[in-house]
């Protein structure tokens, strides 16, 4: 068994670095521009066009009231498999396999976007997670896997090598976390500049810092004892 699914390992690494060194590019990249910032809840979004890529990606910029190593620890063990239950725009997300510790083949189903113009669509992607220095990098990249082939009702989304989550230590406070999120922009609508869709981007970023917040601090207060029950997806 380890025979067959060595060439796949060997792909995902081999990807999975690939997507590393765009996303690094992109996280120093000069030329973001500011699309929205909400200093009380301490998320920053911004965006840029990739010539390369011939793709918008979004910037998200948040501090996490979480202590670092507990939050890498329950996004890796839980939260992010659960992702459909704090986010709304996920109706379903699978860990397909997990190739290696560190490289996981993942599958994620979208809801119906801005009243259904936008149809249901689905992505199968590489994850894969390299440490460096005190950060910890999640690089993310489309790829094929046997027999998640497109549906006809479902739309093939991609997400475009450049896109992926870094977490790291907050220097100044040891109890809080800094998430740095790159997403591409994946769809486009006939006749509609992808930049008049940019508030709609912004916003669902937004949602998903403020799920991912109200979900860990639940996750954590339950542990504590506080809280019994887990935060019901809005």
């Amino acid at each position: 068994m380890s025979d067959f699914l060595h060439p796949k390992e060997e792909k995902c690494e081999s990807e999975g670095e690939s997507a590393l060194e765009k996303f690094r590019f992109n996280l120093e990249r000069k030329d973001w521009t500011l699309e929205k910032e909400y200093k009380q809840e301490g998320i920053t979004i911004k965006s840029t066009y990739d010539e390369e890529a011939k793709a918008y990606f979004i910037l998200t910029e948040a501090l996490l009231d979480f202590e670092f190593e507990w939050l890498f620890l329950e996004m890796r063990d839980h939260t992010f498999e659960a992702t459909p239950e704090w986010f709304s725009a996920c109706k379903k997300l699978t860990i397909v396999k997990r190739l290696t510790e560190v490289c996981w083949v993942v599958h994620e189903v979208l809801e119906p976007q801005l009243g259904g113009i936008v149809a249901s669509r689905d992505v199968v992607f590489h994850s894969h997670v390299r440490k460096i220095g005190k950060a910890s990098f999640i690089s993310l990249c489309s790829t094929e896997w046997p027999g998640m082939q497109s549906k006809k009702k479902i739309i093939r989304a991609e997400i475009v090598k450049g896109s992926g989550q870094t977490f790291s230590p907050d220097p100044d406070l040891a109890t809080r976390t800094h998430l740095r999120w790159v997403m591409s922009v994946d769809y486009k609508i006939p006749l509609v500049p992808v930049k008049l869709l940019m508030p709609f981007h912004v916003e669902t970023a937004r949602q998903y810092v403020m799920g991912l917040k109200k979900y860990l601090a639940v996750r954590r207060d339950s542990r504590s004892g506080t809280v019994q029950d887990c935060v019901p997806k809005k």
